[in-house]
């Protein structure tokens, strides 16, 4: 699909969910189904639609910036045959053609250098537009996905978790919507966030973000036979922070809601 047609899509979908949400956080107090499932269906296929525009714009730039570095590389090219055209050879001043020539091809070369620098821009603001909605969508989300009603899940509900290594611990809410799931968690040290994830043969893959450090860690794991605890591992997302990079988890559930 092009980048026309998805940003197409997205403009028929945002309509789609405008319409649907209209009636505010009260509409989401009804039970999931009907336009409810389907607003929240459409938010979700923009965060992807919206993710790959991020994704491909984000290359479109590394490839512009290669055209400037090598935009720059003859740009420099052509200012030193200029220079040798000027000074000529053996104490001659040089032809004026070839001065004429070098200097032609320097003020191609500069205009060339120019338009790569004003493309390499363009696609840099881009790239921060489509991160702004990216992330506004996803907010957009992770709310709605919190004022609906759970379908029947073996996820949702209050969990006590405890994170290694530091044995950090605190309490975990999830809602689950199908293989979907979407939670808020509060643990002792202080440190709050959402985590949205999919669960899937009873594996569990879970992003979370951070309230003060944003997207954080991705959690792996399992839900036990009794779906009354869940066991796994952990991998930061940002290296270099001085926390630690990786670690184990466990949760056991708290109430059902």
């Amino acid at each position: 699909m092009t980048p026309r047609c998805c940003r197409n899509l997205i403009a028929c979908l945002s309509s789609l969910l405008l319409l649907q949400v209209a009636a505010g956080p009260a509409r989401a107090q009804v039970e999931i189904g009907g336009e409810d499932e389907a607003a929240l269906r459409a938010l979700r296929q923009l965060v992807q639609l919206e993710a790959d525009l991020l994704a491909q714009a984000q290359v479109e730039r590394l490839d512009a910036l290669e055209l400037l570095r090598q935009a720059a590389a003859d740009l420099e090219q052509s200012a030193t045959l200029l220079s040798r055209a000027i000074q000529g050879t053996e104490g001659q001043p040089g032809d004026e053609d070839l001065i004429a020539e070098a200097a032609s091809q320097l003020a191609s070369r500069k205009v060339a250098i120019e338009t790569a620098l004003e493309s390499s821009r363009a696609l840099g603001r881009r790239v921060e537009e489509h991160a702004r909605r990216l992330n506004s969508l996803r907010d957009r989300l992770a709310r709605l996905e919190a004022e609906a009603p759970d379908t029947a899940g073996p996820l949702s509900g209050t969990w006590r978790v405890t994170i290694n290594p530091g044995s950090e611990g605190g309490e975990l809410a999830i809602r689950q919507f199908g293989t979907l799931f979407a939670g808020q968690y509060d643990l002792g040290s202080g440190r709050t966030g959402s985590l949205r994830g999919t669960i899937v043969s009873g594996r569990i893959k879970a992003e979370a973000i951070d309230s003060a450090f944003g997207k954080d860690r991705v959690f792996f794991g399992l839900i036990s036979d009794d779906e009354n605890e869940l066991t796994g591992t952990w991998e930061a997302t940002k290296l270099g922070t001085g926390r630690p990079a990786f670690g184990e988890w466990k949760a056991r559930r708290k109430t059902t809601e």
